[in-house]
């Protein structure tokens, strides 16, 4: 299942739930039902909005620059990853 940023202005906090991409949620309540999380104390009908996270594409310039696709702070050869992670 995606996973999904959502903000609730109410208490300033940014949750990141999974759920399908058909589900809509619109209330502090059914962030916490979909997260598993308390509701403490918001407001169950306090709203929420989901917020739209500009996706990273890997085009492989990245490992001819010599970083690691994996985390490009770790120079090319040195993250440790292995064949899996492409910096060799």
């Amino acid at each position: 299942m995606p996973a999904y940023d959502y903000h609730c202005p109410t208490n300033g906090q940014t949750v990141e739930v999974n759920h399908s991409m058909t589900a809509t949620l619109a209330s502090w309540k059914d962030l916490c039902d979909a997260g598993g999380l308390d509701l403490g104390d918001t407001p169950a009908d306090a709203p929420v909005k989901r917020v739209f996270n500009a996706p990273m594409v890997a085009t492989g310039a990245e490992e001819a620059a010599g970083v690691c696709v994996d985390n490009p702070a770790v120079p090319r050869g040195g993250c440790a990853h292995g064949a899996a992670c492409g910096c060799f």
